[in-house]
């Protein structure tokens, strides 16, 4: 059973930093985790089967 780690967490980090900076922080997390497949050769090359054939 996964565990949303992020979510559990952020009311708690959100009462120690600030909404603003956990926001402003979460969102370059995200948008560094989406540039990241464009900088690895390995990620670039995956490909996704929408028709079910394998």
């Amino acid at each position: 059973m996964p565990v949303p780690i992020g979510q559990l967490s952020t009311p708690a980090l959100a009462a120690a930093f600030g909404t603003a900076t956990v926001a402003v922080t979460g969102g370059g997390v995200a948008a560094v985790a989406m540039l990241v497949p464009l900088l690895v050769p390995s990620l670039r090359r995956i490909e996704i089967n929408r028709n079910g054939e394998t």
